[in-house]
């Protein structure tokens, strides 16, 4: 196959000659996942002074939470895990702990389970109940770790929002506290964040500093440094607490950021402002309104065989001839060095000028994770090239 136009094609339509961007690049992929782990045991059934019970008020933040995301990114994950009941359903076969809804996609049949919870269709103390006797913390995030770790769907963020009017569990047991501690350091590692929700007994004010000061990490790009655990009764306070952490401030992607030969810090980009753009048109089939995929398959004019990637060739017009490449040679041509962002030197600012806008701007970031101590040596940069009233000129390869 010959085509005129390739240059345009190849940046335009990847998945035309079906390079996997998400394989090469894990780090754009995007999609969030939440669990709502919510606490089932009978004190969150005892009503506040509010006349609100804890628990609906849990299961209503989930079922908004389902709503908006149907809304604007319905490619997101949520699950629905209870702790502390009777009944036991999970992929670990632990004792009291009740997976309601596994991670997927949010659908109208997910909100209407939870809805039947809150609106008293569904009998929650004859189908599940409550647990007879303390169980090891612990389990609760081993399950949403194994949650996670099923899930055949690839994503960039992983949280638990965590729903609980307990703020001492196992507090006879050090053993199990030890275990649930280290297990939160676990899922830390691997980067699943864990958002504390905490609500307040009617009798008694939670209090983070008997356990969860323990398990809970605070993120610095989302945070201002500080501990937040105010806890509340009232639903419209809880709601508006989950609204502001349900949509994660994402990064388009991770780079190095190479100072000089040898010398390399890790930083996160971000879109200060974005144009928002229509979703795309998703094809749907005539009978069952089942979503369509569009596959592309090229046949041989002569014999009708289907043809094979490495069968194909692209021809580009070039002096009056027809140059010929291989798929492979193309994807080399576009990425033809390793992405990063390379420090040129500095200039005076006023050799700035406002015309040098051609776009937007991108906010960049250290990322500690990706290597350590980035935050120390970006922050020295930043303070050094403000104070001699320079700035930075860089070559950027994004991936």
């Amino acid at each position: 196959r010959m085509s005129g136009s390739i240059w345009d094609e190849l940046w335009e339509d990847d998945d035309k000659y079906g390079t996997d961007q998400d394989e090469q690049f894990p780090a754009w992929m995007n999609k969030d996942a939440i669990i709502f782990l919510i606490d089932a045991q009978e004190a969150m059934f005892k009503e506040t002074d509010d006349g609100e019970i804890p628990f609906e008020n849990a299961v209503k933040c989930a079922t908004a939470t389902l709503a908006d995301k149907i809304i604007s990114t319905d490619s997101d994950l949520v699950g629905v895990c209870f702790f502390g009941t009777r009944k036991s359903k999970n992929p670990n076969n632990f004792d009291n702990i009740f997976v309601l809804q596994d991670l997927d996609v949010p659908d109208a049949q997910r909100i209407l389970d939870l809805e039947s919870l809150t609106s008293k269709k569904t009998d929650f103390h004859a189908e599940i109940g409550h647990a007879n006797s303390e169980f090891p913390f612990q389990d609760a995030l081993w399950t949403c770790s194994t949650l996670f770790s099923s899930s055949m769907t690839k994503v960039g963020h992983k949280r638990i929002f965590l729903f609980t009017n307990e703020d001492n569990p196992n507090s006879e047991d050090s053993h199990a506290r030890a275990q649930a501690i280290q297990r939160a350091k676990d899922l830390a590692e691997l980067g699943i964040d864990i958002e504390l929700f905490s609500m307040n007994k009617p009798d008694q004010a939670f209090d983070p500093t008997k356990f969860y000061v323990e398990i809970i990490s605070i993120n610095e790009e989302d945070n201002d440094g500080t501990w937040n655990f105010d806890a509340t009764s009232k639903f419209e306070e809880l709601r508006q607490r989950v609204r502001r952490k349900e949509f994660k401030k994402r990064s388009l992607g991770r780079l190095f950021l190479t100072i000089a030969d040898g010398v390399q810090i890790g930083v996160k980009f971000y879109n200060i402002v974005q144009e928002t753009v229509k979703g795309s048109f998703i094809p749907l089939h005539a009978k069952t309104n089942e979503p369509l995929k569009r596959v592309t398959k090229y046949v041989c004019e002569d014999t009708g065989s289907l043809l094979m990637d490495y069968q194909l060739l692209y021809g580009y017009d070039y002096g009056g001839k027809k140059v010929y490449f291989e798929k492979p040679v193309l994807n080399k041509v576009k990425y033809m060095c390793s992405p990063e962002i390379l420090l040129l030197g500095f200039k005076s600012r006023s050799c700035l000028k406002a015309y040098h806008n051609i776009k937007h701007s991108s906010f960049i970031y250290p990322d500690e994770q990706y290597v350590k101590g980035s935050t120390v040596a970006f922050a020295a940069l930043l303070s050094r090239t403000i104070c001699e009233r320079k700035y930075s000129s860089i070559c950027s390869t994004p991936l």
